[in-house]
């Protein structure tokens, strides 16, 4: 794998999203709160070319492409991400929309492989397993793991994509959501270029 491939596997968005939810799973205070309102409906969210179901709130993300080494960033044309995160931190969601300059590589399998690693092992799981498989996404190339180990979390991750543009949606969950993460990530369709 060259410079550039390792670049894109380890400099994933899912390093920078996992920072933003490495607290996930942990209880919430319960020092005399009134009980939490009922989530919100489910409805369809629209974020750049992706769209899928939840009841959480999808925010813009942290600029990213700050927190990639200044040589590496030439190889982006753009770098945009959002999230999203249940109140008790129990369910949270990142998008990432990568476009990489026309002549760099894009390997899917390292993009995902790169992510879920170096999430899990700051989560503690130095040794994480998980199978990758390949799929389409709305007809487009993709890649699907989904991650249950030793970290005190889960995680469902699809990578797809169409020409130099590399989109990468997470679920990181606790297994009392693992229905809801199952239904985000069925529900998710990616808008292209015909």
């Amino acid at each position: 794998m060259n410079d550039a491939m390792r670049t894109l596997s380890t400099c994933s968005v899912a390093v920078v999203l996992f920072a933003l939810f490495a607290s996930l799973g942990e209880a919430p205070s319960a020092n005399g709160q009134q009980p939490a309102p009922p989530p919100p409906p489910w409805e369809e969210k629209i974020i750049a070319e992706v769209t899928l179901e939840t009841n959480l709130k999808v925010t813009g993300g942290p600029d990213v492409l700050a927190s990639i080494p200044a040589e590496k960033r030439d190889l982006f044309a753009s770098l945009r991400s959002w999230m999203a995160m249940a109140p008790d931190q129990s369910l949270a969601i990142g998008i990432g929309r990568m476009e990489m300059k026309p002549k760099v590589p894009i390997d899917l399998d390292g993009a995902i492989k790169g992510g879920i690693q170096q999430a899990v092992k700051k989560g503690g799981d130095e040794d994480p397993k998980f199978e990758v498989e390949v799929t389409k996404i709305s007809g487009l190339e993709g890649r699907k793991t989904s991650y249950q180990g030793s970290a005190p979390f889960r995680i469902e991750s699809i990578v797809a994509r169409d020409g130099q543009v590399l989109y990468q949606i997470q679920i990181f969950y606790t297994a009392a959501r693992a229905d809801d993460a199952q239904r985000i990530l069925k529900s998710v369709k990616i808008a292209h270029a015909q």
